[in-house]
């Protein structure tokens, strides 16, 4: 058989293992590469597009790659972080490599102008120049095992850790080449896969096993830190974790591993949505409620259906999505589309528990649930 049907021969072995990976640059109207650049053994970890202070506002890509790797045990032999110039025709060319000591497995976009890495445990900030980038912060052993995923909002840095859910850290420019001082962290050990920050004070959260959360910080916390000059507020944890910890505001269980969240307005003009993708293809939304009104009709539509359907996925539905955590503040707009499916008498007795006809309990269930033309939402 061809490789294109059954890939390539795995190569190398636990003592001298091989890896290769590639860059493809690709117009999105079209689908097709505009260029592609091998990295041999090199197995690219981490990818972000950059702009860095005093570059007149032109775009880089920096790559985060390692060699030698392997899973168990964890070893590498030389990691580097790529950094790339996009040309006038599409193409990359590469400025430099910067090596550096441990794994680069998450890159964000510049705070301050600048390039934020999560090395292993570590935070590091960089500057761009000509030969290397110049590490000007540091932050070491600033999450307890491993950073995968870094995101900013203002001053703010929401860092998630392999194994210790979320950490927030607020970034000081201007004194000594910048410093981080950590806020807040979650006193659920979660091993995260992605995060995205909603607002200055809020982050959404998955984890391996399938999990969506939504944290925040305490209102006492948020008024404190923007009235000191002083770090007095947060240098001090115990056991050696943050002083302040995040609340959780929600926790949903989707049933499969989720890969990414974004969050966006999938119709022009509406409001923002939460949507996520798991490993195996799912794609779900989680929409805000915009009155308690229809926060209360969805609560009181789902507690009913709850007790109506109960062969839906084999088991008590209330134990389903809290397989690992309780869930809260969570509506299951797929166990709420199954309105429709039910007996007219059935429908007729949960309409009146809603004091609503059915045809209005149907109708604001659809209207709801099918206004971003998605077949399933998590409200």
């Amino acid at each position: 058989l061809s490789f294109q049907q059954i890939g390539y021969s795995k190569l190398g072995n636990s003592d001298n293992p091989k890896w290769a990976s590639a860059i493809y640059v690709m117009d999105p109207s079209t689908g097709k590469t505009i260029h592609r650049v091998s990295l041999d053994e090199e197995l690219a970890v981490s990818i972000a597009v950059v702009k860095f202070k005093d570059r007149a506002g032109e775009d880089f890509l920096v790559v985060g790659t390692v060699t030698g790797m392997t899973f168990h045990p964890r070893k590498f032999s030389s990691a580097a972080l790529k950094v790339y110039r996009f040309m006038p025709d599409g193409t990359i060319n590469m400025l430099h490599s910067t090596k550096i000591l441990n794994i680069p497995l998450a890159i964000c976009a510049a705070i301050d102008g600048r390039l934020l890495v999560g090395v292993g445990s570590s935070i590091q900030i960089y500057e761009l120049s000509d030969r290397h980038l110049l590490l000007k912060c540091e932050q070491k052993n600033a999450v307890p095992t491993s950073a995968v995923s870094i995101k900013t909002f203002g001053n703010r840095l929401f860092v998630a850790d392999a194994h210790e859910s979320v950490h927030v850290f607020k970034y000081k420019s201007g004194q000594n080449d910048g410093a981080l001082s950590i806020l807040a962290d979650d006193l659920t050990p979660r091993l995260m896969t992605a995060i995205e920050v909603l607002d200055n004070d809020t982050v959404a959260g998955a984890d391996k096993f399938g999990n969506i959360f939504i944290l925040r910080l305490p209102n006492e916390l948020q008024d404190a830190i923007e009235s000191t000059k002083t770090h007095r507020l947060w240098d001090q944890g115990a056991l050696d974790g943050a002083p302040n910890k995040f609340e959780q505001i929600a926790q949903f269980y989707v049933g499969e591993t989720i890969t990414s969240l974004q969050k966006t307005a999938l119709v022009p003009g509406r409001a923002e949505v939460l949507v996520y993708s798991t490993v195996m293809g799912s794609i779900g939304v989680l929409v805000p409620f915009v009155s308690t009104d229809d926060a209360d009709f969805f609560n009181h539509l789902e507690m009913h259906l709850r007790s109506t359907i109960t062969d839906m996925i084999g088991r008590d539905h209330l134990s389903f999505r809290s397989a690992f955590i309780p869930v809260k503040d969570v509506v299951d707009g797929d166990l709420c589309a199954n309105f429709s499916k039910l007996t007219a008498s059935s429908q007729l007795k949960i309409a009146e528990e809603l004091d609503r006809s059915s045809s209005e309990t149907a109708k604001k269930n659809r209207t709801t649930l099918y206004r971003f033309d998605i077949g399933f939402i998590k409200t």
